[in-house]
């Protein structure tokens, strides 16, 4: 993780580290040496002649170096010493940077405000401490990164998750680096308090934790798609779909996945979605399964994007098909057989008549199918009927005989065959006329 304030802080300060060694450096060479352009060198140089440090620049060698006789080793005076270093607070943006400095033995010698600030302890408690004795620095690590870089001379930095000596919780980043004054070695502490941006991380990566096992395991298909109608999210049920792993399918176009007319279609609809803001569903066929593809435009900062979600209706379409098949079979029996049929609802109302029954009974189909069955049984109660209904309703099969009014007010003597449809709450009645 890179943060822009400790990383001008450290070029800053290693700019000052190789003009203090009095080798001259060009603005290639001090590019080169902070990974950054030679343009960002100028500013940087300027920045410091501006903070009060004596830097030439030699027209004829092309270099930086101090003025004669200027080094940051030969200030005595701890205070002195640690006020260069922070590049006179402003150069630090000292208010959000905090630094440290500690001397051979690991004393603290100098702590700037925002250090004092960060750690929320006061000044002379900091300056009484020993980083050997701390449990926090031996906890996180800091103390092994301290005693390499005093050992070795090697800048390093990372990032720390500890509990300060007076309980508080904070997340750092932290750079340290190695100064030599007269002949002591000093270490520099600069470090930035991220914990509100590492709550952040640790929350994001929460959520994508969640995310990945959602696309992992949910039943639906679901995924997202980049203005090119290519995958750039897709839940892993998709590999049974285009028989390929994620990693072949995500970024693919669609041409590559799908027929070529499947693949238009899609792109289109994709197209259409973005461009209309609306949801859209259809109903498709891939590789002999039916899908159902429900799609929704999803704009963000980075740019638009086709979110959708699909339900393999593959049994259901089935399911329908034998539906539909049962339900020709039946009309086709209804229709051959002599006798009338009816189908009634759980309230008593007639939802279905056959032809026959229409002749039995001297009306139309419209008009029977307005009529519940007491309509026809001047004779019965109707609790009566309700009574008849729940027997068959418990019993699924009843058989009775009853007084049926027709056309005209003539009564019918008839023998009613009633069997209950599974779990519908409706069941069918054969009626035959009695001789």
């Amino acid at each position: 993780m890179t943060f822009n304030k400790s990383a001008k802080m450290e070029s800053l300060l290693k700019i000052l580290r190789l003009l203090s060694g009095g080798i001259a450096q060009s603005p290639t060479q001090l590019a080169e040496t902070l990974e950054v352009t030679q343009r960002t060198v100028y500013r940087y140089m300027t920045a410091l002649q501006g903070a009060g440090y004596p830097i030439y620049f030699d027209r004829q060698k092309s270099t930086y170096r101090f003025i004669e006789g200027y080094s940051l080793t030969d200030h005595s005076d701890n205070n002195k010493l640690f006020q260069e270093i922070t590049l006179k607070s402003r150069m630090t943006e000292s208010l959000s940077v905090g630094m440290m400095s500690y001397d051979e033995t690991g004393r603290c010698i100098m702590v700037n405000d925002a250090a004092e600030t960060l750690l929320d302890i006061r000044r002379e408690s900091l300056l009484q401490q020993n980083y050997n004795d701390l449990e926090s620095w031996q906890k996180s690590g800091l103390i092994v990164m301290a005693r390499t870089v005093i050992s070795t001379g090697v800048e390093a930095r990372n990032e720390f998750h500890h509990t300060t000596s007076f309980g508080r919780e904070l997340w750092s980043y932290c750079s340290m680096s190695r100064l030599t004054q007269k002949g002591k070695h000093h270490l520099l502490l600069v470090f930035q308090d991220i914990s509100t941006l590492k709550s952040t991380e640790i929350e994001l990566r929460g959520t994508q934790e969640l995310m990945r096992q959602f696309l992992e395991h949910t039943p639906v298909h679901t995924y997202i798609k980049d203005e090119a109608s290519r995958p750039v999210l897709l839940s892993r049920n998709f590999e049974k779909i285009f028989n390929l792993p994620l990693d072949r399918i995500i970024g693919r176009e669609m041409a590559e996945l799908l027929p070529p007319e499947i693949a238009r279609r899609v792109v289109e609809e994709d197209r259409k979605v973005l461009e209309s803001d609306k949801v859209f569903q259809e109903d498709d066929e891939i590789n002999g399964r039916y899908y159902s593809t429900t799609k929704f435009p999803i704009h963000t900062e980075s740019g638009r994007y086709t979110g959708g979600f699909i339900l393999d209706i593959t049994q259901r379409k089935e399911n329908e098909l034998r539906a539909r098949e049962l339900a020709d079979q039946f009309l086709a029996l209804a229709q051959a057989t002599n006798d009338a049929v009816w189908i009634i609802d759980d309230t008593g109302k007639i939802i279905f008549v056959n032809e026959q029954a229409c002749t039995l009974y001297g009306q139309t189909k419209a008009e029977i199918l307005e009529k519940r069955v007491t309509d026809f049984e001047p004779e019965a109660s109707s609790a009566e009927v309700r009574k008849r209904t729940t027997i068959i309703m418990n019993e699924k099969t009843y058989r009775y005989r009853t007084n049926q009014k027709r056309t005209g007010g003539d009564l019918l003597s008839v023998e009613v065959s009633a069997v209950r449809l599974g779990e519908t709450g409706k069941y069918l009645a054969v009626i035959r006329e009695r001789e």
